[in-house]
């Protein structure tokens, strides 16, 4: 008989239509009325629902997405084939947190669905807590600690992966440690995580239950668990819901404001199910890895699904004429060109695309995505639309972009660019940086001197730079080819130094300075500033008419420039030290110290 799962969305991202929060803001607690709520649920869409508050004055006002935070989308699928069998969204009645912007006093509440034009009252309970910050409290056997299982570089450039239990007592301990390495090599066994588990810092949150397992209603089985995880939510007994609230809570005691967060609940039963949102939660069969992969394609990648359900989303409600913002939906097109993944299909695929494969990989517009039979997905059967296949190349790609959003090429350079560098100091010897290591072939690092490529390397000596002024680039770039359309240039990083490079001897012969090892710009007006140690300075302007001839002519016979050595005529000589300092006349300044010239007889 063929075993069902619904999966469910719980808690996802709150839209908040006003100013930035900051974590010390107050919160308010929202319970909606669970009869109001079932009335919503018989719609034939679930209308939006909105939390108002408005302060004394009501001109200021905050709107929150009270639907998103209570909004369950189920979707069953078959562990064994991994197929969509069916699904329904509906409101669960359970408390939502939100917090207001500092500063922002409530005076009056409502909160209602929005009905196409109408809108419709719902009743509600709102708390208000005071002025401290509200955290859903845990009920754990002693306190949780968090375990890193394995540092790939700094928090700050790093995703947080946390693996948290729920239903594990102390005496699970070790079963517990377990799961977890499992789920972690399962999870990252799979493309575009196996090639950028190097992102990612990995941690075991271990938070003991005072009971092992989880609610089972329909066999009257009831559990004291840290994070309430049930089966049965909504009615459906593969679909396991938590509380999302204390998970979070929880977390952020060890990792609050240090990282960003990709966290994955963990039930203590081996029957297959589990649920989605922003905090995926999943059982210990080995197949329900596979639900948190899909899921984290919906939280963290922002696709869609790529499965028709008239029942989940009436046909009426379909637009076939609006581009979805979905990376992976699209609207009907005939040429590969307008199609927004129109660069991964070979010119040889129609457009659209029909096949009757289920294993094929092949990008193409296919029919039938985000619900509807009249939109278009970008390949046959991705983990989108199906569960135990890959995310296919579209899908992939979507996820590398995401990664590049919370992490940057660069882990560390040096020496530090605060500063000019002054290489005739001898302490900086060479050039480096330290990167992201992607697979298969890692970054690439590509040095330029003034705008001019000179080196494809992880270090550059600093001896390869002449004298002068000059400024030294470095763009790391990850060349993979999962990626084709960047246009952001995220899968780039660079940084910059100013360096200087000076020579400490200068000679006067005859009444010229000569100044050996210069690299100069022909038909370029230079100043040069004489500095004498009792204060006097001299300044003259040349011009050099060619870069290449041994027997070069300077303008006006105002310098010579030859092979690379230059002289400025007519400078007196008077036993005191000199210091030579050069810029383009009316340009950027090129600056060239020249200390302790010294006399040639």
């Amino acid at each position: 008989m063929l075993r069902s799962l619904v999966i469910a969305l719980l808690f996802t991202c709150l839209a908040v239509t006003a100013a930035a929060v900051e974590p010390s803001a107050v919160q308010v607690v929202i319970t909606v009325d669970a009869a109001a709520l079932a009335t919503l649920n018989n719609h034939t869409a679930l209308p939006p629902l909105w939390l108002q508050l408005d302060d004394a004055t009501h001109a200021n006002t905050v709107r929150f997405d009270l639907g998103a935070a209570l909004r369950v989308n189920g979707e069953q699928f078959a562990p064994d084939s991994g197929d969509y069998v069916g699904g329904k969204a509906f409101y669960r009645s359970v408390p939502a947190t939100f917090a207001l912007p500092a500063g922002f006093v409530p005076d009056r509440s409502s909160v209602y669905a929005q009905d196409g034009s109408e809108q419709i009252p719902v009743s509600y309970q709102l708390t208000l807590p005071g002025t401290t910050q509200h955290q859903a409290s845990s009920v754990l056997d002693g306190d949780s600690s968090l375990v890193t299982i394995e540092q790939n570089g700094p928090m700050a450039n790093r995703l947080a992966f946390v693996l948290v239990g729920d239903g594990y007592t102390t005496a699970d301990r070790t079963k517990w440690q377990n799961d977890a390495h499992n789920i972690f090599e399962l999870f990252f066994a799979q493309s575009p995580w196996k090639e950028y588990r190097s992102y990612f810092n990995f941690y075991r949150l271990d938070a003991f239950s005072l009971e092992s397992g989880a609610d089972h209603p329909s066999t009257g089985i009831s559990k004291n668990t840290a994070f309430d995880a049930s089966y049965g939510c909504g009615g459906t007994e593969r679909l396991i819901c938590a509380s999302s609230d204390k998970v979070q809570a929880e977390v952020d005691k060890h990792l609050s404001g240090t990282a960003h967060e990709l966290i994955v609940l963990v039930v203590n039963d081996p029957e297959y199910g589990g649920s989605g949102g922003t905090i995926p939660v999943i059982s210990t069969d080995v197949n329900a890895v596979e639900i948190a992969l899909h899921e984290v394609g919906h939280s963290f990648a922002n696709l869609t699904d790529e499965y028709v359900d008239t029942q989940y989303l009436s046909p009426d409600k379909c637009q076939p004429t609006v581009e979805p913002t979905a990376a992976n939906a699209s609207i009907l097109h005939t040429q590969s060109s307008q199609v927004k993944w129109g660069y991964w299909i070979a010119a040889t695929t129609a457009v659209p695309t029909t096949t009757t494969s289920t294993t094929s990989s092949e990008p193409g517009l296919y029919a039938g995505s985000q619900y509807c039979d009249n939109l278009y997905r970008p390949t046959p059967n991705s983990k989108m639309r199906t569960l135990l296949r890959p995310y296919d190349a579209i899908n992939e790609e979507q996820f590398v972009l995401r990664y590049y959003d919370y992490v940057t090429l660069l882990d560390g350079i040096s020496p530090t660019n605060d500063k000019l560098i002054d290489l005739s100091q001898g302490t900086v010897t060479s050039f480096s940086f330290q990167a992201q290591n992607p697979k298969p072939g890692g970054v690439t690092g590509d040095w330029y001197l003034d705008g001019v490529k000179v080196a494809s390397a992880t270090s550059l000596n600093a001896a390869a730079i002449p004298f002068g002024t000059h400024a030294l680039e470095l763009i790391v770039t990850d060349p993979t080819p999962k990626v084709r359309k960047d246009t952001q240039n995220k899968l780039s990083s660079q940084t910059q130094w100013s360096v200087v490079r000076s020579t400490e001897v200068a000679d006067f012969t005859s009444g010229n300075l000569v100044i050996p090892v210069v690299r100069l710009n022909t038909g370029v007006a230079y100043r040069a500033t004489l500095h004498q140690d009792t204060g006097v300075t001299t300044a003259m302007e040349f011009v050099v008419d060619t870069l290449q001839a041994s027997n070069a002519v300077p303008q006006n016979s105002d310098a010579a420039y030859v092979n690379g050595v230059l002289t400025i005529p007519q400078v007196t000589y008077n036993q005191q030290n000199w210091q030579v300092e050069m810029q383009v006349v009316a340009g950027t300044p090129m600056r060239l110290r020249v200390t302790k010239a010294k006399l040639v007889q």
